[in-house]
């Protein structure tokens, strides 16, 4: 099936972002749901335990500027929980559960071209990309460890849903572009 739209789907470390990686390199654009939830916690700022810095403590924005989220989200582990809470208690809960999908796909006409989101992690995000003519997939790497946090409903909301298509990473990060690129026909 041919689609410009594929939202990928998974457990936090499956291998989401990487897979979409593969896609961006082919022309594709990549855009997330949580863009907006992490550029809110970044103004905001929020102080940081760090017993290695002189201080005792650092921020958010500071360490996000030198080291990048990924990092920030492995050595500060409540960050991923600020996350998951200013996204879904915060912004589903309080705001309105279609607030993340809203704030992306208000300017979905004017996409330039074939785009992958990659962090689908509720049923309506999931049902909104397939109402647009897009993909759901789900990306499984068998042997990763679950994170703290992983019982959070927005690790585990789309537990049961029928998704288009599953890749595995159980492999190399070249095996796992090519079972990306053999979803997407050339």
């Amino acid at each position: 099936m041919k689609t410009n739209l594929i939202g990928f789907a998974g457990a936090a470390r499956s291998g989401k972002d990487t897979a979409a990686s593969f896609l961006v390199e082919l022309g594709w654009q990549r855009k997330a749901l949580a863009d907006p939830v992490r550029e809110t916690l970044y103004r905001l700022n929020p102080v940081l335990i760090d017993p290695l810095s002189e201080a005792g403590t650092t921020t958010v924005a500071y360490e996000v500027d030198r080291h990048g989220w990924d990092y920030v989200k492995s050595e500060f582990p409540e960050v991923r929980g600020y996350l998951q809470r200013l996204g879904t208690e915060g912004g589903r809960q309080v705001i309105d559960e279609r607030v993340w999908i809203d704030t992306l796909f208000k300017d979905y006409g004017s996409w330039p071209g074939p785009t992958v989101i990659t962090d689908v992690r509720f049923r309506n995000e999931a049902e909104e990309i397939k109402a647009r003519g897009g993909q759901v997939i789900q990306v499984v790497r068998p042997s990763q460890a679950l994170i703290d946090g992983a019982a959070h409903i927005s690790e585990n909301d789309l537990a049961g849903w029928e998704f288009d298509a599953v890749i595995l990473n159980v492999g190399t990060v070249r095996q796992l572009g090519v079972s990306v690129r053999s979803l997407v026909p050339m």
